[in-house]
């Protein structure tokens, strides 16, 4: 994985500084690489509703059926919910949501309890790509979700001409032509993002997830602190040198990407060891330069860390790294 890895952190760090043909082969053969990443990882995938209806009468009935408005009783007559799946048409394939795009739809105000619109991109198990419209509504009727498929592409059949297809539905305005794309960011957003499958027991949440069971998949976790070591490593810094470094804390840290406390110390444990603090300072300011961040995006509990805002988003305590340094020096010549 570590070398897949390498090679999206890569591309992804020549795609913001230049364009070119054989930059664009290269982010199509990056894109097949993050898709075949998560299709080697069977937890993330679960099964994807095509269509649901439930009509008020159905919530009715069960009430009825039952005799009692009390959850349990409910539970006991649709067998813990299991009777109710028949109202789902799945998709055949499981899949995984690699973009959301929901929205609430215009027109109609509060003349629905809720109505949405938008886009998702999903890959299944096949290795088909779809982009589906979600179109739904909850009302006096009931509840309806149709995902209706707008666009499909086998993975195999994806090249550097029609990859700008798939981006596509991921613009911020579509309409815009002139709108300047990075697509490596997206990729590796893609692969940093897939959230942790749940049980569904609620058909809204096929539409929206609640908070407490809104987490990132382990998949998402592994590979992101997985890029942040490769970045954050000697042998990478070696092989690519230390401008390449820099660029690429730049690039994951402009979409989000957080590298760990621990991960942050141990980069900068190993400066301390030098004969004098230039190269650690040098390592200080190479940090502060490319961390680049909001200051409400990340929780950093770490004395080292001020989490305020700067010039740069990400402030440094600059009294406890000194402590730090002057603790592991000190530890150096016990």
């Amino acid at each position: 994985m570590t070398k897949d890895i390498e090679t999206i952190l890569i591309t992804g760090i020549l795609e913001l500084g230049e364009k070119s043909d054989k930059l664009n082969e290269s982010i199509t053969d990056s894109f097949k690489t993050a898709i075949n990443l998560i299709l080697q990882s069977n937890e993330v995938f679960y099964q994807i509703p095509e269509r649901i209806y439930v009509s008020m009468d159905r919530f009715e009935k069960i009430e009825n059926d039952c005799g009692s408005i009390i959850g349990l009783s409910k539970d006991i007559e649709t067998n813990f919910g299991i009777q109710n799946d028949s109202m789902i048409d799945y998709f055949n394939e499981e899949g995984v949501i690699l973009f959301e795009g929901i929205a609430a739809a215009a027109f109609g105000r509060m003349s629905y309890i809720y109505r949405s619109k938008g886009i998702r991109i999903y890959l299944f198990k096949n290795s088909i790509l779809k982009v589906v419209t979600p179109y739904s509504t909850i009302d006096h009727n009931g509840f309806q979700l149709h995902q209706e498929e707008s666009f499909e592409m086998i993975l195999d059949d994806v090249n550097n001409k029609n990859i700008e297809d798939i981006f596509w539905f991921t613009k911020k305005d579509i309409n815009n032509k002139d709108e300047l794309r990075f697509y490596s960011p997206e990729i590796i957003r893609i692969l940093t993002e897939i959230k942790k499958p749940f049980n569904r027991n609620y058909f809204l949440e096929y539409l929206l997830t609640p908070p407490d069971v809104d987490e990132l998949s382990n998949f998402s976790i592994n590979i992101k602190n997985a890029i942040w070591d490769l970045c954050l490593s000697e042998e990478f810094e070696n092989k690519w040198g230390q401008e390449f470094q820099s660029k690429g804390m730049n690039l994951l840290s402009s979409i989000g990407l957080s590298p760990t406390n621990d991960q942050l110390i141990k980069f900068i444990k190993r400066f301390s060891t030098k004969p004098n603090y230039e190269k650690l300072i040098e390592r200080f300011n190479q940090l502060e330069t490319n961390l680049v961040k909001e200051s409400n995006s990340a929780k950093l509990n770490e004395d080292i860390i001020d989490i305020k805002p700067n010039f740069f988003g990400l402030g440094f305590n600059f009294n406890a790294l000194f402590k730090l340094i002057k603790r592991l020096w000190n530890k150096k010549n016990d």
